[in-house]
């Protein structure tokens, strides 16, 4: 089983090798997934021609010059393939060379009837699904639907020239044509079975892409993408339910508005760069300071919001204040610069300041700038429950 995990890892690492990497391809995962499974099934076309060829060659030599032109068909078309691969690189879509990997299996299993029997004495006709099957893996259902009905076409009118009188030629010896028919059909088989595996497997990994792709995009829709804090729109979410729960609990709600000092002038003279990172230093210790209940989310540039519940206290909320204070003055090493910012910190509670979301926001930004315009570093708000108006 790890052997077979094995090769499967190295048969990706070879089939991405042949797929674009420059701008503007692989824009979505789903243009990524056609890529790769035409670069696959390139790959597996051409190791499954170049094992019939050698097969063939071992069985029956080149003394029949029939035996020569099968050689011959397999071998150009494995080369077209491989021109098709080493192409593949310069490609901004896959669709134009999808297309001319299926009509160059399509055109080479035609001839191939042609000059082994035709409709009626082959051992190839069944082949003519393989094209088929192909453009639905490549191409979709319309693709394959229109080669399924040339492939019904090209049948048909041989059978047609047989029944008013063409001789079409026989060129597998008959001696060879059990042994041809057989290795024909294994060929056939694993043909199809690898066609399918490669699609199977490709399948499922844009799933899982796709997946992935969806709960990352819902989760920046939710979260502060340079801190990966919550945002306003999952606070707002939030501080809705805690306060709902909170009034069916008959427990209390505490909101602390966080806005930083000083972060200004160390953003201008040492640039976004190193704002970004302070921030970034600045939400990780006041997440370490939290409790694994609490939540802290990133509201505007500078202003952080904490959500707290139960039982809450003067001495809860001072020794909470005091830690986030602690937590948020903690230096941050960046080149060869410390940076530090202080805050002021706004603080209401549900049900002594009220009970809707937007009269907790107001008396803890009342309270957060009263901060700002004394020597105090938190309060509590000490409005009573107001109406929203």
């Amino acid at each position: 089983m790890n052997n077979f995990a094995s090769l499967l890892r190295q048969f990706e690492l070879l089939r991405d090798k042949f797929i674009p990497q420059h701008d503007g391809a692989l824009k979505t995962s789903e243009e990524k997934y056609r890529f790769q499974l035409l670069s696959g099934l390139i790959i597996a076309a051409v190791f499954l021609l170049s094992l019939f060829n050698t097969h063939y060659l071992l069985i029956s030599g080149v003394k029949h010059w029939g035996n020569l032109i099968a050689i011959l068909l397999t071998g150009l078309l494995g080369s077209f393939h491989l021109i098709l691969l080493f192409n593949l690189k310069k490609q901004t879509s896959c669709a134009h060379f999808s297309n001319y990997f299926v009509s160059s299996i399509f055109i080479t299993i035609c001839i191939g009837i042609f000059f082994t029997g035709g409709s009626l004495n082959n051992a190839t006709s069944y082949f003519l699904n393989v094209p088929i099957l192909t453009a639905f893996l490549l191409l979709g259902k319309l693709s394959g639907f229109i080669y399924a009905i040339l492939s019904l076409l090209f049948y048909l009118s041989i059978a047609l020239l047989e029944h008013n009188g063409l001789v079409i030629p026989q060129t597998i010896p008959l001696r060879l044509y059990t042994t041809v028919e057989v290795l024909l059909w294994l060929f056939f088989f694993g043909t199809i079975v690898l066609f399918s595996s490669t699609y199977n497997h490709l399948t499922y990994k844009l799933m899982r892409q796709q997946e992935y792709e969806q709960e990352k995009q819902t989760y920046y829709a939710t979260h502060d993408s340079l801190t990966l804090l919550p945002n306003r729109h999952k606070f707002d979410q939030r501080l809705f339910e805690a306060l709902a729960r909170s009034k069916r609990q008959n427990t209390q709600t505490g909101l602390y508005l966080i806005d930083l000092d000083g972060f200004k002038p160390i953003n201008d003279q040492f640039g976004h760069d190193a704002g970004d990172a302070l921030l970034r230093h600045v939400a990780n210790n006041i997440n370490m300071a939290l409790r694994s209940d609490d939540m802290a989310a990133r509201i505007g540039g500078d202003e952080f919001v904490i959500i707290t519940q139960g039982s809450i206290t003067s001495k809860s909320i001072e020794q909470l204040s005091k830690r986030l204070l602690e937590a948020i003055e903690q230096p941050l090493n960046y080149m060869n610069d410390q940076l530090q910012v202080s805050a002021s910190i706004g603080i209401s509670v549900s049900p002594d300041n009220g009970s809707t979301p937007d009269i907790l926001m107001k008396c803890a930004d009342t309270a957060m700038y009263n901060c700002k315009n004394s020597k105090h570093r938190w309060e509590i708000s000490r409005q009573k429950p107001l109406t929203n108006t």
